[in-house]
């Protein structure tokens, strides 16, 4: 009598578990890393499959100035949002092609106007948190920082080309929310060098605006900066 009452708790926990919709590692890696509460329901990252490839949104745009409209693919069938594609031209989300990425193992999935950026599954541009190369990113000097949570930066390095809408020595007002500051204080100063990394939105205004910015950090506050400063050694 003990015996068969131990499996029953056990099986009625089993089913308990199942019920909250608890998801194993794998399933926590293919829908970005996080479990949602008991009440909500898991859904996997938005992808596509291209060419035999599985890619999935790293939750970046691309910042690439001037591409051409030309698709390199079209996304035939939308399926649902609870599946991952397993056929070239499936989505699990409303789109209709995609270009080659700027960076390898990428593609750019135009969704309303702007490129999103999807890595291919089990590369490493694939993983949830990687910031792709087509990322706008820049290095500024800090000029000005004020008390209403603003500083004030000068893009005095060179700048990537294909980042053309940032403008060499322009003047940039950034919003202190996205600052990270690493192994530094909380709050720059005038004469530190930081990494911008944002969309590629610019508001022409004097300093100009960036007003959806990812990330603003220190150079040297990272075990290791973006490609646009160099490779990590």
């Amino acid at each position: 009598m003990k015996k068969t009452t131990t499996i029953l708790i056990v099986l009625s926990l089993a089913a308990a578990l199942s019920a909250c919709g608890l998801k194993s590692s794998k399933e926590i890696a293919e829908t970005g890393g996080e479990q949602p509460e008991s009440s909500q329901r898991a859904f996997p990252r938005r992808a596509v499959m291209a060419n035999g490839v599985l890619y999935l949104d790293t939750g970046y745009v691309s910042g690439i100035w001037g591409r051409c409209g030309n698709l390199d693919g079209n996304i035939e069938k939308v399926i649902d949002r609870t599946e991952l594609p397993d056929e070239d031209g499936e989505a699990n989300f409303e789109a209709y092609g995609w270009q080659v990425g700027f960076e390898e193992n990428t593609i750019d999935v135009p969704i309303g106007d702007e490129f999103c950026i999807f890595g291919a599954k089990g590369t490493e541009q694939g993983v949830q948190g990687y910031i792709p190369k087509g990322v706008l990113q820049f290095m500024a000097t800090v000029e000005e920082v004020s008390d209403d949570g603003y500083m004030v930066v000068k893009a005095d390095f060179d700048i990537p080309a294909m980042f053309g809408q940032i403008k060499k020595d322009g003047r940039y007002r950034l919003s202190l929310e996205h600052y990270e500051p690493g192994i530094y204080t909380d709050t720059p100063v005038p004469g530190n060098i930081v990494v911008v990394i944002c969309k590629g939105i610019v508001e022409e205004t004097d300093p100009a605006i960036l007003p959806e910015i990812y990330s603003i950090s220190p150079v040297g506050g990272n075990v290791c900066q973006p490609a646009v400063i160099g490779p990590c050694e």
